[in-house]
């Protein structure tokens, strides 16, 4: 698969920021220049006194929440599928992890919600879909108060099906309700995620009985296997792992479970170019995660092809602004010189 970065470009990019009536001074091309320049550069909006403004680049934004949301996923399935069907054999992973931005500002929209410790944010569900080669964050959804993360959740699901069988859904104990479980065991994905030892799994805890595997039941009388190896944490509470894996023996089930820190890594990896905003809008904070996966993503494809290992940095500080912004002549130049 060709690393087509001009149809990303034109497929994301130009299909969702408008020419518009708004401050005219900067063109298409401007913009997502700007845009690039700023994750190149590790700079604020404000602080890269050439580009538009934060607002502008909103008002730009031609399409709602949820159009950018289906935009995106036109972007990264057909990527997830190539690369499904390239590495068939490979252990897939899908990994789903929520991720806050704090909110700034006295005034905000219906996805600014509150935190544990008093704080407003914005909140955004990534799933990723990762094998040994490649990491693909295919979904990115903002959450607002009183969302139900089973029905947001069931339909991408169902859709991921379509492209790859997964080894393992894995998740944190955000996703350890009953309703999600039923969930995934209606669709028949396999799973490994933490949930909180209470009642029955805290007294197995508290008894010793931390290699075997136990069970709790659902009202639809389903059963929920678990194994309570974990114990308590510093700060006291007692967690377990929800599986499927119920002949699987408990060494393997924390192995794989440890895969779930591959989300944490690509949040890390995805902060070293983020495209930093402190917008009061959802879309606009949505479209700079969006942008900066999606350099994530190529960064992976890139290393995939390349002859030569860079870092994320190092990839979009010398590689993504040619390959937007140069001439096909100078992109052929570097092709030959990176790529095998």
């Amino acid at each position: 698969m060709r690393l087509d970065i001009h149809k990303i470009k034109k497929e994301f990019f130009y299909k969702n920021v408008s020419i518009g009536y708004h401050n005219r001074e900067y063109s298409q091309g401007e913009i997502v220049q700007s845009i690039i320049q700023l994750c190149k550069h590790g700079e604020t909006i404000n602080e890269y006194c050439t580009t538009p403004s934060s607002d502008t680049i909103y008002r730009r934004l031609q399409l709602g929440i949820n159009e950018l949301i289906q935009l995106y996923q036109e972007v990264t399935s057909p990527i997830l599928a190539y690369y499904a069907k390239k590495y068939k054999r490979e252990r897939w992973e899908i990994i789903l992890d929520p991720r806050d931005e704090v909110f700034y500002g006295k005034k905000g929209d219906e996805y600014v919600i509150g935190t544990k410790d008093g704080e407003k944010c914005f909140k955004f569900l990534h799933i990723i879909l990762c094998c040994r080669f490649i990491r693909i964050p295919v979904v990115i959804i903002p959450l607002k108060k009183g969302d139900n993360k089973v029905e947001i959740i069931k339909p991408i699901l169902k859709k991921i099906l379509k492209i790859v069988k997964p080894f393992n859904l894995l998740a944190d104990a955000g996703f350890g309700s009953g309703e999600f479980i039923k969930l995934i065991q209606k669709l028949r994905i396999p799973y490994v995620i933490r949930i909180r030892a209470i009642g029955d799994i805290e007294r197995y805890i508290k008894q010793g009985k931390t290699y075997e595997i136990h069970y709790y039941e659902l009202e639809d009388k389903s059963r929920v296997y678990f194994h309570a190896k974990f114990g308590k944490d510093e700060n006291g509470n007692c967690w377990a792992l929800a599986t499927s894996h119920y002949k699987a023996h408990s060494n393997h089930l924390w192995q794989w479970y440890s895969k779930r820190w591959e989300i944490e890594n690509a949040f890390k990896t995805q902060d070293r170019v983020k495209f930093k905003t402190a917008s009061r809008y959802c879309k606009m904070r949505l479209f700079a995660q969006m942008v900066t996966a999606l350099l994530y993503l190529m960064w992976n494809i890139w290393n995939l092809i390349s002859k030569i290992y860079f870092t994320i940095k190092q990839f979009v500080r010398l590689i993504i602004y040619k390959l937007w912004f140069d001439s096909r002549e100078e992109i052929d130049k570097l092709q030959a010189t990176y790529i095998l």
